[in-house]
């Protein structure tokens, strides 16, 4: 669902997405990973809890 969303933004018009996700969040990673995103950065602390994002 998620890489046909993508897809579909991609084929509107978008040229760029922009995610946050918690670093111990494996499976949306893996999720992310196979709709062919990659890491772009980190956001150290992003959480409340002190967890870092990847973005």
């Amino acid at each position: 669902m998620v890489c046909e969303s993508m897809a579909r933004a991609q084929a509107a018009g978008a040229a760029r997405f922009l995610l946050e996700v918690r670093l111990g969040n494996e499976a949306a990673l893996r999720l992310y990973g196979r709709c062919g995103l990659t890491v772009a950065g980190r956001r150290p602390r992003y959480y409340r809890d002190g967890e870092d994002a990847l973005l």
